[in-house]
């Protein structure tokens, strides 16, 4: 206005704008500077300007409270503590292994000839959730009917999520129990989410599962890496003779004859990939076989 322009109104807020508020800092100097304080035993937490709310503490807290996020997901609140804790590494176990990920039938496939199932939980989900989508697109937009749709279509969706949250930090810790050292193919996720198999690979979650292995395994004192992909499934591990080998079939080696899954075969080439490129590092892992 003092520039002569013309201001205009404020802009309507609707009540679905913002799903999450952040507190930067509930901790300093040894307490609670105020938002975020656990009250009543954990069972309320206190937000400035809001007051005590109900809070179902799902487990004790650990380590230092940096910051707090109140979210929304679907119909419900969480409060997420963001806290700073010390690594506990884990002792070594002198085992080092690589894994070769896939959409279907399996999730992973280990060095060790370990096959771990794909859950596929949006294709288990996927015609329930077509179904309320369809209906709700029948309704008129913002009435009663259409947002009850919407928050069962949210529900569904986030029980999804949950299931493949929980199924990748199973696996995750797993692997970092059980090696040293853990291998993958370095694959160009983003890339492979814009092809003809992206509902099998974001059904996977791999970006998301990668994340939660790296972090675990920082937290456990392991060593992750990934290694180029590039004909892991056609080189034979034993002599490392290359050939093509169809999806689904055994890999028999025309040069040495060596007979193995051809997964398994993937597995293994990206486990000795992952430790020359270790020991070039000067990282000492060992080998599993």
């Amino acid at each position: 206005m003092k520039r002569g322009e013309k201001a205009g109104y404020p802009r309507f807020q609707g009540r679905n704008r913002f799903d999450s508020f952040q507190y930067p800092q509930v901790w300093r100097g040894g307490k609670w500077t105020g938002g975020g304080k656990p009250v009543d035993e954990g069972r309320k937490v206190y937000l400035p300007k809001v007051g005590n709310v109900r809070m179902k503490m799902h487990r004790p807290m650990e380590g230092m409270p940096k910051t707090l996020t109140v979210k929304r997901e679907g119909a419900a609140w969480y409060a997420v503590y963001a806290c700073e804790v010390m690594d506990t590494p884990l002792p070594a176990t002198g085992s080092s292994v690589g894994f070769d990920l896939g959409t279907n039938p399996n999730f992973l496939i280990t060095s060790d000839g370990e096959f771990v199932e794909a859950p596929r939980f949006f294709k288990k989900a996927e015609r329930k959730i077509g179904q309320l989508q369809r209906k709700a697109s029948k309704k008129k937009r913002g009435s009663r009917r259409h947002r009850e749709l919407k928050r069962q279509i949210a529900r569904e969706r986030g029980r999804v999520a949950n299931r493949r949250r929980d199924f990748h930090h199973k696996t995750a810790r797993v692997l970092v129990q059980q090696h040293d050292a853990i291998f993958h193919e370095d694959l160009n996720i983003i890339g492979l989410a814009r092809t003809r198999t992206a509902k099998g690979v974001l059904d996977a979650g791999w970006a998301d599962f990668l994340g939660i292995l790296n972090a675990k395994a920082e937290s456990a004192g392991r060593l992750v890496r990934g290694v180029r992909p590039e004909y892991s499934s056609q080189d034979c591990h034993v002599c490392g003779h290359r050939q093509k080998v169809p999806i689904g079939r055994p890999y028999i080696c025309a040069a040495c004859g060596q007979e193995s899954n051809r997964d398994v075969n993937a597995a293994k080439n990206i486990l000795l990939r992952g430790l020359d490129g270790a020991f070039s590092e000067g990282h000492g892992v060992a080998h599993s076989h």
